[in-house]
């Protein structure tokens, strides 16, 4: 889902932004706040195993998580971001599961924007272009 911060009705009307522009605008600002909340604390986006798991070119991957201490393999897809972000302990990999992330009292616009950078990230070409 694209969000358009600046204008309320930029989706709606005939807006001079694109939805390109709307996209890479939010990927900008879902890195501020990757930085600035502290995510970049413990997650890494060179693949580096820092506290929590590293994010790059996690997108479309199988990984295996624990729910309810049952093992399961799930897709990292945008769902399963939000919900890591959301409710970190839903569903913990199992490679971390002594590892404990605080729940974020992030808005869902920020779990939104900061999904749509980590999907970014694991694309290289979207954060060059």
């Amino acid at each position: 889902m694209i969000f358009c911060i600046t204008c309320s009705f930029c989706l709606l009307q005939n807006c001079k932004n694109s939805n390109e522009t709307l996209a890479l605008e939010n990927v900008k600002k879902g890195q501020e706040l990757f930085n600035t909340v502290g995510c970049v604390n413990c997650h890494s986006l060179d693949n580096k195993k820092l506290y929590g798991p590293a994010l790059k070119y996690t997108m479309g991957k199988q990984v295996t998580v624990l729910r309810d201490s049952t093992e399961l393999s799930v897709t990292v897809d945008r769902d399963y971001i939000k919900r890591a972000i959301s409710n970190p302990n839903f569903e913990k990999r199992i490679a971390f599961k002594n590892s404990t992330m605080a729940k974020t009292t992030l808005t869902p616009l920020e779990i939104d924007l900061i999904t749509e950078y980590l999907i970014a990230a694991s694309d290289e070409n979207a954060l060059t272009n």
